[in-house]
């Protein structure tokens, strides 16, 4: 079998607050006099923007060509138009009523999660002030630095103009899917992704942040009165408690972004990209044929501080990841001729494993390292080549359907319950094609092959073909078992949904 190899691809109590909108209602508070220019974060969030950003369907990142308004409009046009994969909806309607039986937040934030804040606002503040002033230059990055040494005997010029707390909305999706492609011989193509980050929400350029930051401690069901209050409220993450504010600290006013976006078409997409050839593309490849044997989709809030800087007529934006002390910081000079976030990264893991169908016609030695940049380049030229919201991650939430056929739906799962079984799921999926992979092999070897097995007390024994063949026999048996008795009770329920719906 070839190897597997692995790429780098926000209330209180007295009032409501909205998980699925169209659009946010919110303020950002000004520590400045200076105004923020109408292209700033800020600005975006304080007048309550939504503006469209494309976000491609392959590498989660925006795309660089600008779409015409004509482009813009059709595309809006065509994401309305999606509706919701249904897979046995109102079964799932029904259990979830009953489930949800004396819970008034169950429908609206039932499958919600949170990770609290646990850095304080007075370390997320230096955070963000160390990462806008190397925005600014050497030169302004090095009077910071002396000042923090000396008193303040340096003007740096830069000025904080907003700073708020946020909680962004993201879903986490865990996904393995298996199909067929051509490079030199027909090969099994199995991709995998566990904790890909996918925003719930369009607001251009914050949703092209790569929210991928540890967390202090784990997600815990979303509360209003506990998460969303006026105030970003810091959580010891030994035990929840409230930590109090230092002396003197003022309290850091909190924006909840809803969730707009769901990825729940993501599949329908997948299958839908148009079919290549080995000769025109370097890979064939047929998405039709993409089965998934998992795939859940988490949604979760994520705590983030977000601080607007000025010096001049410049701007820089700073997020401090607000889930842990440890530091963690992201940048965006808006005034760099292509800005972008910095560190620049992929918020999505792919694990891409292959093996041939045929062990007679065998590829090359190294056809799995050329499948993944094949693959890479096929969806690049596709990213660049079509402006049409299908090849889109996500899909607008129409209103007053998060409670139903969004919230309700079985793919949409709590993250603290069904995470690790998805992942060790997909770890024993894995595990089952290397061992089927093995079984094809041995199955075209000649009768007078040998080779040393490792034996369960990790002793090597010399076996002949047949001896091979009926270890790895054992072996493929016990892998099959073990994929049934790991997988979930969620991903059963859809495959007889499924079945029945044949």
């Amino acid at each position: 079998m070839l190897p597997t190899t692995t790429c780098r691809c926000f209330a209180s109590t007295t009032r409501r607050v909205i998980v699925a909108s169209t659009s946010t209602s919110s303020s950002i508070q000004r520590s400045g006099t200076r105004a923020t220019p109408p292209s700033s974060i800020a600005w975006t969030l304080a007048r309550g923007g939504h503006p469209s950003s494309s976000r491609s369907l392959t590498t989660g990142r925006s795309r660089s060509k600008r779409m015409t308004r004509s482009a813009i409009e059709r595309a809006t046009a065509a994401e309305e138009d999606q509706e919701v994969e249904d897979e046995g909806e109102e079964a799932s309607n029904a259990e979830t009523r009953e489930e949800s039986n004396g819970d008034s937040t169950a429908g609206e934030y039932g499958k919600i999660q949170t990770i609290p804040f646990h850095l304080p606002g007075w370390k997320a503040s230096e955070y963000c002030s160390v990462g806008a002033h190397s925005a600014f230059g050497f030169g302004t990055f090095l009077r910071m630095t002396l000042n923090r040494f000396f008193g303040n005997i340096f003007e740096t010029g830069v000025k904080r103009v907003a700073f708020r707390g946020v909680l962004l909305p993201v879903w986490k999706i865990d996904l393995a899917i298996k199909g067929t492609a051509w490079l030199d011989a027909q090969m099994s193509l199995s991709v995998s992704a566990s904790d890909a980050t996918i925003p719930g929400y369009k607001m251009s350029p914050l949703d092209q942040l790569t929210v991928d930051s540890p967390w202090d401690s784990e997600p815990v069901p979303f509360s209003p009165s506990h998460h969303a209050g006026r105030q970003v409220v810091v959580r010891d993450p030994e035990d929840g408690s409230v930590v109090e504010l230092r002396h003197g600290e003022e309290s850091v006013p909190l924006t909840v972004v809803p969730f707009t976006h769901h990825p729940l078409n993501l599949l329908r997409k997948i299958t839908g990209l148009p079919r290549t050839t080995e000769s025109q593309h370097g890979i064939g490849l047929d998405p039709s044929s993409i089965k998934a044997s998992l795939f859940g989709a988490y949604p979760l809030y994520i705590p983030i501080y977000l601080a607007e800087y000025a010096k001049g007529d410049e701007r820089a934006t700073t997020v401090a990841f607000g889930a842990s002390e440890k530091i963690n910081f992201a940048l965006y000079a808006s005034n760099e001729p292509e800005p972008r976030w910095k560190p620049n990264g992929d918020a999505c893991e792919l694990t891409v494993g292959g093996s041939p169908l045929d062990f007679t016609q065998r590829p090359k030695p190294n056809a799995l390292q050329v499948l993944k940049p094949k693959l890479d380049e096929w969806f690049a030229k596709l990213q660049a080549q079509t402006e049409s919201s299908s090849f889109l991650l996500t899909d607008p939430i129409k209103p007053y359907t998060w409670s139903g056929a969004i919230a309700n739906h079985p793919r949409v799962l709590e993250y603290s319950k069904h995470s690790k079984a998805s992942k060790a799921y997909i770890a024993k999926l894995a595990e089952l094609d290397r061992v089927e992979a093995l079984m094809k092999k041995f199955e075209v070897m000649g009768e007078g092959v040998k080779g040393l097995i490792i034996g369960p007390k990790g002793m090597p024994k010399l076996m002949g073909r047949d001896g091979m063949m009926d270890d790895v026999k054992t072996r493929l048996s016990k892998a099959k078992k073990e994929v049934e008795l790991a997988m979930p009770r969620w991903v059963r329920e859809i495959d007889a949904r499924t079945q029945t719906h044949k």
